[in-house]
C-alpha cells in the first residue's frame, strides 16, 4: 500500500495539473486517490454522463471518441502521465466526449469534491485552475492544428474525387472515340500497306490531348511520370531488365524455325521487311523504324503509363492498387492492338506488364520508354515476329 502511495506522489507531481504544488500539499492530495484498473475495450466514461472525477493514467493508453450515428469519431490518444475529464473541475459535470481502454490500464482517481475538501487554501486552487488553463490552452491549439490537417485532407479528397471524375469521363470518351478508329484503321491498314502511317497522327493527336489534360488537372508532371529523377537508374536498369527479354524472344523464333514446319522458310532476321509492303525500299523502313523508336513507342508510354497507370496508382485504394492500375492500363494496351490480332494482342498484354512495372518501381516514364523502344524495335524491325503472329493467326 505505500508503494501505490508513493506510485501516487509520484505521478501527482509530474502531472501539469499539480504544478507548483509543494510536495506536502501534494501527498494531501494523494490521499484521496483511488487506483483503478481496467481490461481492454473497457469504457471509463460515457458521453452525456454526469461525472465528478477525473483521472491520470499509471500504466496503458486510452483513446477519446465522439459517437457520431453508428460511427465513433477518434479524437486523440492519451499515454501514461496524461489526465482525463479534468472539465468537472470547473463545475462542468456533462462528460463531452467517450473514453476507452486500447489495452490494460491503470489509473489513479480523484473526486473534485473530495479535493475541494482537503484544500482549504485558495491561492491553492488557483495555481490548479491556471494549470488547467495551460492544459487546455495547448489541448485547444492541438485541437486547432488537426481540425486544420483534416480540413486539408479534406480538400485533397475533393480535388481528388473531382480528378477522379474528370479521368473517367475522359477515359470513357477516349474508348468510344477508339473503337471508331480502330475500324477505320483497319480498313485503311490494308490499302497503306502499314498501321504505321494511320496510327501515328492519331497517336500524335491523343498525345497532345494528353498534355492538355496534364496541365488543366492541377497536378505536377512528376505525378504523371514526366520527371527526370533518377534517370540514370532508369536507364541502366530498364536495359538490364529488358536485355534478358530481347535474348528470350530471339531464341524462341529460331527455335520455332527450326521446329515448326511452317516457319522453316522464315529467317531469323527480318530488318524491317515485314514491317511494310514486300519490295519496300531501305528508305522507307529506316523511316518506319525511326517514327516507330522516336514517336510511336514514347508516346505510347505516355498514354497508358502516364495517362492510365499513374493516376489509377492514386486514385485506386486498397493494398493491391499498383497492381491494379498496371493491370486496368495494360488491358487498354492490350484492346489498342486488337486491330493486328488477338494472339499480338495477348503478347502486348504481357509485355505490358513488365512496362508497367518498369514504370511502378523507378517512378518515371523514362524507364519503360526505353525497354519499349528497345523491345519493339527488335522485335518488330529486326525479328519481325508480327507476321509470324498476324499471319498465322
Amino acid at each position: 500500500m505505500e508503494n501505490d502511495n508513493m506510485s501516487s506522489i509520484e505521478f501527482l507531481k509530474n502531472n501539469i495539473l499539480f504544478s507548483g504544488l509543494s510536495i506536502d500539499q501534494i501527498k494531501n492530495v494523494s490521499t484521496i486517490t483511488k487506483q483503478i484498473s481496467l481490461d481492454k475495450g473497457d469504457v471509463l466514461i460515457q458521453e452525456g454522463d454526469i461525472g465528478s472525477d477525473f483521472y491520470i493514467i499509471q500504466s496503458g493508453s486510452v483513446e477519446i471518441f465522439k459517437k457520431r450515428g453508428e460511427h465513433a469519431l477518434s479524437l486523440t490518444t492519451l499515454h501514461v502521465g496524461d489526465s482525463l475529464g479534468e472539465l468537472a473541475l470547473l463545475g462542468d459535470n456533462t462528460r463531452s466526449a467517450s473514453v476507452k481502454t486500447l489495452e490494460p490500464c491503470v489509473l489513479l482517481k480523484i473526486n473534485v469534491n473530495d479535493l475541494k475538501n482537503i484544500i482549504s487554501d485558495h491561492s491553492i486552487f488557483a495555481l490548479i485552475y491556471k494549470n488547467l488553463s495551460d492544459r487546455l490552452s495547448l489541448h485547444l491549439r492541438s485541437t486547432n492544428e488537426k481540425t486544420v490537417e483534416v480540413l486539408e485532407k479534406e480538400l485533397i479528397r475533393t480535388k481528388l474525387l473531382l480528378a477522379i471524375g474528370n479521368f473517367i469521363i475522359t477515359v470513357i470518351i477516349l474508348l468510344v472515340a477508339f473503337a471508331f478508329f480502330v475500324g477505320v484503321v483497319t480498313q485503311l491498314t490494308h490499302k497503306a500497306g502499314t498501321g504505321i502511317l494511320i496510327t501515328m497522327p492519331t497517336l500524335l493527336v491523343l498525345f497532345i490531348l494528353l498534355l492538355f489534360g496534364i496541365k488543366k488537372s492541377g497536378y505536377e508532371k512528376s505525378f504523371f511520370g514526366f520527371s527526370v529523377a533518377n534517370w540514370k537508374n532508369a536507364l541502366l536498369y530498364g536495359f538490364l531488365y529488358t536485355l534478358p527479354i530481347l535474348i528470350f524472344v530471339t531464341f524462341a523464333k529460331w527455335l520455332a524455325i527450326k521446329y515448326v514446319p511452317i516457319f522453316h522458310s522464315i529467317s531469323l532476321f527480318s530488318f524491317g521487311k515485314s514491317v511494310v509492303q514486300q519490295g519496300a525500299s531501305e528508305h522507307i523502313i529506316i523511316i518506319m523504324g525511326m517514327l516507330y523508336v522516336l514517336v510511336s513507342a514514347p508516346i505510347q508510354e505516355c498514354l497508358i503509363r502516364g495517362g492510365l497507370q499513374a493516376p489509377l496508382q492514386q486514385f485506386l485504394i486498397g493494398k493491391y492498387r499498383f497492381f491494379w492500375a498496371i493491370f486496368l492500363s495494360n488491358l487498354i494496351f492490350a484492346m489498342i492492338h486488337l486491330q493486328f490480332s488477338a494472339k499480338f494482342s495477348l503478347i502486348a498484354f504481357i509485355i505490358g506488364l513488365f512496362w508497367g512495372w518498369l514504370f511502378y518501381r523507378y517512378k518515371t516514364l523514362i524507364a519503360s520508354i526505353f525497354s519499349h523502344m528497345l523491345i519493339g524495335f527488335w522485335v518488330l524491325f529486326v525479328l519481325g515476329i508480327q507476321n509470324m503472329i498476324i499471319s498465322h493467326s
